[in-house]
């Protein structure tokens, strides 16, 4: 049918193929337009719903809970580096202290305390994404040296100055782990301006 339709535009002389065309194919642009229209609005916005409710659902899964786990892994690590500095300071007084062996078992502590993060969080998310368990092990990885400076200076004492130096430390590593976190969410983003809003919103969770 098709096939005879051209046939028959073909055979036409210049006047009555204008007037065809003014006829029968100007009238279905506007419709063709429309539709066209229809369905493009439709497929991005079921795009945009999907995107949503992966977001949503990643947000409910992942974030929400290995949030709390960050936030008490460095408070957690903040109280043990207080009370190990005080004690490393009431002991080192004492000829018989033996300095090595208590960072040895204090470092130790720290890298146990790392060890269960990196089984309740990290490996939770190996699987699904691997990319951002990757970079929070290398922020893990940085924390354990941050805990093995704080011992490095050779003092006499565990000053202020070193311990609130660590304390800056692993802030800024919790600002990072927390950005790596909410990475999968704002790639699902619609657009700038909402990931500009969430980059906001990941400094308020700090």
């Amino acid at each position: 049918m098709f096939q005879n339709l051209i046939t028959i535009i073909l055979d036409l002389n210049p006047a009555t193929e204008r007037d065809f065309f003014l006829t029968y194919i100007v009238p279905l642009i506007g419709p063709a337009i429309v539709v066209f229209t229809f369905s493009m609005n439709y497929k991005k916005d079921r795009k945009n719903k999907i995107k949503e409710a992966k977001r949503a659902w990643y947000f409910k899964a992942y974030f929400e809970p290995n949030l709390e786990q960050v936030k008490l892994f460095f408070a957690s690590n903040s109280t043990l580096m207080k009370e190990v500095a005080d004690e490393f300071n009431q002991k080192i007084i004492d000829t018989n202290f033996n300095r090595f062996e208590f960072e040895a078992l204090s470092l130790a502590k720290f890298s146990s305390s790392k060890r269960r993060f990196l089984i309740d969080v990290v490996e939770f998310m190996k699987e699904s994404y691997p990319q951002e368990a990757e970079k929070i092990e290398i922020i893990l990885n940085d924390f354990e040296d941050a805990c093995s400076r704080v011992f490095a200076h050779n003092e006499c004492a565990i000053s202020e100055d070193i311990f609130y130096g660590y304390i800056s430390e692993i802030t800024g590593q919790k600002a990072r782990l927390i950005k790596t976190l909410s990475r999968p969410a704002l790639l699902l983003k619609k657009n700038k301006t909402t990931i500009t809003s969430s980059n906001e919103f990941d400094r308020d969770m700090v």
